[in-house]
């Protein structure tokens, strides 16, 4: 027989509460994706023609998604007292080199947004229907 963990038990009620914030997000993406007509996946229907506003849905959904995960790391990181970011800089990018960017879980999440909202930013760049030139 399993026993059950007990109603204060701080990791269960993490567990508990980061289960539930991830079923409202899944809601909350689930009726936004129906609302704009955007499909579940990345991928398009053979003949679809492209659409500006649902590919920007589609990378806003994504955005969101691992937006979630870096702030549930960050309060994973916080109880387990030093779990490794879920996102983290490129190889050589040394603006992020004080370890208070690492250690303290405030910064941690303000890296984690930003550089998460860069890489969207990047992707809208390179997913745009222009040319190169206006490309760069």
């Amino acid at each position: 027989m399993v026993a059950s963990p007990s109603p204060n038990d701080p990791s269960a009620h993490l567990a508990n509460l980061m289960q539930a914030g991830q079923q409202s997000m899944k809601q909350f993406e689930d009726a936004l994706a129906a609302a704009m007509g955007v499909p579940a996946k990345r991928s398009m229907p053979m003949g679809q023609v492209f659409s500006p506003v649902a590919f920007i849905a589609d990378l806003h959904h994504e955005y969101l998604t691992q937006f979630w995960r870096a702030w549930n790391s960050v309060l994973v990181k916080t109880f387990t007292l030093g779990a490794r970011s879920a996102i983290q800089p490129d190889r050589g990018d040394r603006r992020f080199k004080d370890d208070a960017w690492q250690e303290t879980p405030y910064y941690d999440l303000l890296k984690q947004s930003y550089l998460l909202a860069a890489k969207q930013l990047q992707e809208m760049v390179d997913g745009a229907q222009v040319d190169d030139r206006t490309r760069l």
